[in-house]
């Protein structure tokens, strides 16, 4: 009885292999992605970015609209592409940054800590513990955060 058992469970999992392989031989999509460059708009030939050789679109699909864009094609078993799809760049907005002001520093009230850069209407104030006298009629660099508060100052040479 075991033996037949055994017989049974080897017989099907021989055809359920035998079946997944002529499934996967008849069905075998493959997908790649890259950036679409046309070759010939006429003949639907193009190539990916990062990927050998070269493709032909279905006929019915105007390649020269994706043309330079980031797709993702799906190929047959042999090898011809079945479609074409256009795949979002996704782009993360900068949420923060910092912005950088150089020239001379000129000192409007060395007590309060502003002060402007020469050629610019903007009023800057600097950090608490910066003392803006010495830096008055030099070459300076100043970092302003994204809040807009000037972050730190240092003297830089002038351009020759």
């Amino acid at each position: 009885m075991n033996t037949i058992r055994t017989f049974l469970v080897c017989a099907l999992i021989a055809t359920a292999v035998a079946a997944g392989g002529r499934a996967m031989a008849v069905e075998s999509p493959r997908a790649l992605s890259g950036e679409l460059v046309v070759i010939n708009p006429t003949a639907h030939r193009f190539r990916l970015v990062g990927h050998d050789g070269s493709f032909v679109a279905p006929a019915d699909l105007p390649i020269e609209t994706l043309d330079g864009r980031n797709v993702e094609i799906e190929l047959a078993a042999n090898g011809h592409v079945t479609q074409v799809t256009e795949v979002p760049v996704h782009i993360d907005p900068i949420t923060h940054g910092w912005s950088t002001v150089r020239g001379e520093m000129v000192v409007t009230n060395a007590a309060a800590r502003t002060f402007t850069v020469a050629g610019d209407d903007q009023t800057y104030v600097a950090p608490a513990d910066f003392d803006v006298a010495p830096y008055a009629g030099k070459m300076v660099e100043i970092r302003i955060g994204d809040d807009g508060r000037v972050h730190d100052i240092r003297l830089t040479r002038p351009v020759q």
